[in-house]
Order: C-alpha cells, then structure tokens, then sequence
C-alpha cells in the first residue's frame, strides 16, 4: 500500500460526509400532485401484493407435469419488495445520492474528465442487468405471470421508465431538446405502468379472494 491510498481513501471519505452532511437531505423531492399519486400507487400496490403473497404462502405450482415446483408468494414478496422501494424513492430520489457519491469518487480518484464513459458502461451494465433479470424471471415464473398480464404490463411500463430515466440521468438521451425529466414527460408512461399494477393486483385479489389461483398444489401434494 501507497501513502497516497489512505489520502485519497480520506477524501473520498470527507466527501461522503459532506454529502450526507449538506448535500442530500432526506425530504420530499417530487411535491408535484402526480407525483403523490404515483408514490401512494406504487405503495398501495406493495401492501396488496404483500398479502397476495401471504394469501399463497404454503402453496406451489408446477410448470408441466414433469416440471419444477415454483412458490407463487415468492415472487410476491419480489414485487412487495420492489414496488415499497419504488414508493420511498419516489419522494427520497436516492438516485441524487448515489450521483453525488459517485461524482466525489470521480473527482478524488481522478477520472472525472473520463465520467462519460463511465456513464456509458454503467448504463449498458443496467440495461443488460434488467434484460437478464426479466428473462430469468418470465422463464421461471411464465405459468404464474401469464395469468396476471394486467400487471406484468404495468410492470413493463415502470421497468421502461426507469431505463429511460436512467439514460437522462447519464446524459445519453439526445439533446434536441432540454431534459426529459425537466418537462416531465415521462410521468405518464410511470403514472400508467403503477396504475396497470395496481388494477391487476385489486382485479386478481378481488376474483380470487383468499383463495389460490387455478393449478396451484400445495406442498405435500396436487
């Protein structure tokens, strides 16, 4: 180890202090009336899919007859998961924090005049990730998923306003024209996803109830 390690590991340090410090406070950051409803859709939505998946616990489905056992209330307690930090980063925007934080580790390590590519990197890494992710995901849970297209098309909708936004935020969105989050134009394509997930968990919930859905086994036998 360098001398020049800890000094460096100290200003990044400092800077992360002062971010926390004077930089980013937690607080309301989307005070608009859209904005709310959204928060309060992708809340709603994590309290239903958390009692659909108390509903379905105990509870498995096989893809065929020969086929592996999938747990419904696994994957939603994902979507419980997912849609809860949503709705909290929705008002916290921890992205600014996680830009900031990255911004001093430029600036201290030395290659901020290189952030750009960085910027790229980050993003095709996101974009890959979400793509694997979402094969991975339909490709185990395709029987459970098909039956729920109201809300696997609302999550579609949130998974592409968030790529979306993410490129603004790298600056590879092209520059016609001022920034896509300024104008707000992506607020619909969000405003619509929550509400298609939120319509497909009350449509499920309601038509089903407390009971589980059609081919579900449980686990000591069909």
């Amino acid at each position: 180890m360098t001398f020049a390690e800890p000094y460096h590991f100290s200003l990044l340090a400092d800077w992360m202090f002062l971010v926390l410090a004077e930089a980013w406070h937690p607080g309301i950051g989307d005070p608009a009336p859209i904005d709310w409803v959204i928060t309060f859709g992708y809340l709603a939505t994590a309290v239903l899919c958390f009692v659909r998946a108390r509903t379905l616990s105990g509870f498995c489905m096989r893809t065929s007859a020969r086929g592996h056992a999938v747990r419904p209330a696994q994957l939603w307690y994902l979507f419980s998961a997912v849609t809860l930090v949503l709705g909290l980063n929705k008002q916290l925007d921890l992205q600014n924090l996680l830009l900031d934080f990255a911004r001093g580790a430029a600036l201290t390590e030395g290659w901020y005049h290189l952030r750009r590519a960085f910027q790229k990197v980050f993003f095709g890494l996101l974009a890959a990730g979400t793509i694997t992710a979402g094969i991975c995901l339909l490709l185990r849970h395709y029987v459970i998923l098909r039956q729920h297209r109201l809300f696997v098309t609302g999550l579609t909708l949130v998974v592409l306003y968030a790529v979306l936004r993410a490129a603004d935020f790298n600056h590879l969105v092209p520059r016609v024209s001022p920034s896509i989050h300024e104008h707000g134009s992506l607020g619909p394509l969000e405003l619509a996803g929550v509400t298609l997930m939120l319509c497909g968990t009350i449509y499920r919930s309601v038509t089903e109830g407390t009971r589980p859905v059609d081919s579900l086994s449980t686990e000591n036998g069909r």
